[in-house]
């Protein structure tokens, strides 16, 4: 089964050129590495049983970053 990135429409492939390997946080997109924004510090973390003084980054397309996360800084997620 190959996974249709929700932003961009492209589906992964053999050649590995599309990875869809992970989904946004708030509207459960799946999104292709070069669709993924991330937010270093989500406050949606705080104060959770999932704050454990680690890492806050959450993984958003491009309109909930926009929307949910106006002034914050992201970055185009890099391949592992």
């Amino acid at each position: 089964m190959s996974w249709k990135c929700g932003e961009c429409n492209a589906r992964e492939n053999k050649d590995e050129d599309v990875v869809v390997d992970a989904v946004c946080h708030h509207c459960g997109k799946p999104l292709c590495r070069k669709d993924q924004r991330t937010v270093a510090v989500d406050e949606a973390f705080a104060d959770t049983e999932f704050d454990t003084g680690g890492s806050r980054e959450a993984v958003h397309c491009d309109t909930c970053r926009k929307t949910y996360h106006p002034r914050t800084t992201t970055a185009v997620r890099q391949p592992a």
